[in-house]
């Protein structure tokens, strides 16, 4: 009788549905000008996260590595900036084609 009663108990339990824990997907990360590493028009130096400055040329924003590169290319552009506003120190793909 124990047994059987034992029997009753487990089947009045119904199993618990598996359950599949998935982690978040993660959100895509836009990065503004002063969170991406960059390289200043100017005097070529890599600008860290955070570090340097941010000016306005063309409708463009660059990040340069301090103030006195920033107000050089504001009254140079054309010395350090491409027509279609790329600098002229960035890195050219130059696979043939």
């Amino acid at each position: 009788m124990l047994v059987s009663a034992f029997l009753v108990a487990l089947s009045l339990h119904a199993p618990l549905p598996a359950v599949t824990l998935t982690a978040p997907a993660e959100p895509p990360v836009v990065m503004t000008v002063a969170e991406a590493s960059a390289v200043c028009p100017v005097c070529g130096k890599a600008i860290a996260p955070g570090e340097g400055s941010k000016v306005m040329v063309r409708g463009h924003e660059y990040a340069v590595s301090d103030k006195g590169c920033g107000d050089e290319l504001v009254a140079n552009p054309d010395k350090y900036l491409d027509a279609d506003g790329t600098a002229k120190n960035a890195k050219k793909d130059t696979k043939p084609m």
